[in-house]
């Protein structure tokens, strides 16, 4: 099942100010967003950068439970053309849409990575843990740790989370 790109970059009404205008060209011609928005990502090495990128591609295109990747890999990596230090992404239930109820759902995502994690030469991730708010697993690459964290809005991530605490 692939998922719509747009949870990268979607313009919820037309620009209205010039600086708003500006922004939305410069994201529809980003080439960093434009390599997120292809549906076969072609392998270009191992770096840590590259591979973020890949996992990120992946979670786009192949992860039915994926609402949205936010944060510091959309700031640093598609804006500033620079690395990012996590991947931060919005969980939903792949059939209702709405907050994740089910703790499967966070492992189901986690597997899918694990499996692609793999296929990009990486060892499968250490188990969810609490992050915060959040729930993460990590990777661990040669040029420096990995990060996924997944939230779910409205989701209880409490003690029932299925998660090992840390």
């Amino acid at each position: 099942t692939s998922t719509s790109t747009s949870t990268v970059y979607r313009a919820t009404a037309l620009p209205k100010t010039d600086e708003e205008q500006w922004v939305h060209q410069e994201l529809i011609n980003n080439p960093r967003l434009a390599l997120l928005r292809q549906p076969q990502l072609q392998a270009t090495g191992a770096s840590r950068e590259q591979v973020v990128l890949a996992l990120v591609h992946y979670l786009l295109h192949h992860v039915p439970a994926l609402k949205t990747v936010y944060g510091g890999f959309v700031r640093d990596f598609v804006v500033r053309g620079d690395a990012a230090r996590d991947i931060d992404t919005e969980i939903m239930d792949p059939v209702s849409g709405g907050p994740v109820t089910d703790p499967c759902v966070f492992h189901q995502v986690q597997a899918l990575l694990d499996a692609e994690a793999q296929r990009l030469g990486l060892a499968p991730s250490d188990g969810i843990h609490q992050k915060g708010k959040a729930l993460a697993f990590t990777y661990e690459h040669p040029e420096g740790r990995i990060e996924i964290d997944m939230t779910s809005t409205g989701a209880d991530f409490g003690r029932n989370n299925g998660s090992s605490s840390s």
